[in-house]
């Protein structure tokens, strides 16, 4: 199967022949061509994950945590940065991680809540307050993480280039990600 692309594409304003980034697809969108591919070959099982209300805007931590299949191998969670963009103090972005990972139903050795990596200055990210709110809710992750005995990655040990946003992974970024995930998963 062809990779799904997670960037979205439009003409230059400029130079209509050229594209430039307009930014990542929601996670609907994303699960949604998901399924349909495998359901085009046949592949889609029964239990395939659905997206509900509670994830369409994709800017915050949802109140409540999914039902998850009990064979669930891991599960893991890297939240947050959406939630300080839209105000929210590092603490309150904790507590609502918190209540989230609270109301997931498999043990806590099912689960490995990644810290995301800090923002850096740019588009969407127009103060450096904001940069020290996303390095401090990194240390407030792992303080959950020990508190609730769930395992724990940072994100921002893994040299992850960001976009011009100051947010998303650039296509380096994305496979720095792909390579600190999966050493962590060793």
């Amino acid at each position: 199967m062809e990779p799904i692309e997670l960037s979205r594409w439009e003409p230059s304003p400029e130079d209509p022949r050229r594209k430039q980034y307009a930014g990542q697809r929601t996670a609907q969108e994303v699960f949604e061509e998901l399924r349909h591919r495998l359901e085009g070959m046949g592949y889609l099982p029964d239990e395939y994950f659905l997206m509900n209300r509670d994830w369409e805007n994709g800017r915050e931590i949802p109140p409540a945590a999914p039902n998850l299949l009990t064979d669930t191998d891991l599960l893991i969670v890297m939240l947050g940065t959406n939630d300080l963009l839209q105000g929210r103090s590092p603490e309150q972005a904790a507590e609502r991680l918190e209540q989230f990972l609270s109301g997931v139903s498999l043990g806590r050795n099912k689960m490995l809540l990644i810290a995301p990596p800090p923002v850096t200055l740019g588009a969407w990210v127009p103060s450096a307050k904001l940069v020290d709110d996303s390095r401090t809710f990194a240390r407030l992750c792992q303080i959950l993480a020990e508190r609730m005995g769930i395992r724990f990655a940072d994100a921002g040990k893994w040299n992850i280039p960001l976009a011009y946003d100051g947010v998303h992974f650039t296509e380096q970024g994305h496979k720095a990600f792909a390579a600190g995930l999966l050493e962590e998963l060793k």
